[in-house]
C-alpha cells in the first residue's frame, strides 16, 4: 500500500503547470489560481507576483483550499492566456 501525501501531489502538480507553461506560453485559470496558492505556501520555492485588488494576501493564506478556490477562481476567470473564461479542457490551447 502506498500512503498519499499532500504535499508530494502539489510538487508534482506545480512541477506540470511550470512545465505547461514552458510548452504554452500559458496557463489556464485553473492552473494560474492553483501556482498562486501554492506560491503563499512556498514562496521561495515557487515565487510569484500577483496582485489582486480587494483581497489581502494573509486572508488568502487563511482560507482552505476550497475556499480560497471560491475566493479567487472568479477574479482569473478570463485572464489567463487566451483561453476563454473559467475553461479546462485539459488539451494545451490552440
Amino acid at each position: 500500500m502506498v500512503g498519499h501525501t499532500a504535499m508530494l501531489t502539489e510538487l508534482a502538480l506545480i512541477d506540470c503547470c511550470s512545465m505547461y507553461h514552458r510548452l504554452f506560453d500559458t496557463l489556464t485559470p485553473l492552473m494560474l489560481v492553483f501556482a498562486l496558492r501554492y506560491s503563499l505556501f512556498n514562496p521561495r520555492a515557487f515565487p510569484i507576483k500577483v496582485e489582486i485588488k480587494g483581497i489581502e494576501i494573509e486572508d488568502l493564506r487563511r482560507l482552505r483550499r476550497r475556499d480560497f478556490l471560491k475566493e479567487v477562481m472568479p477574479r482569473f476567470r478570463g485572464k489567463a492566456g487566451n483561453l476563454p473564461p473559467a475553461s479546462h479542457s485539459g488539451s494545451p490551447p490552440k
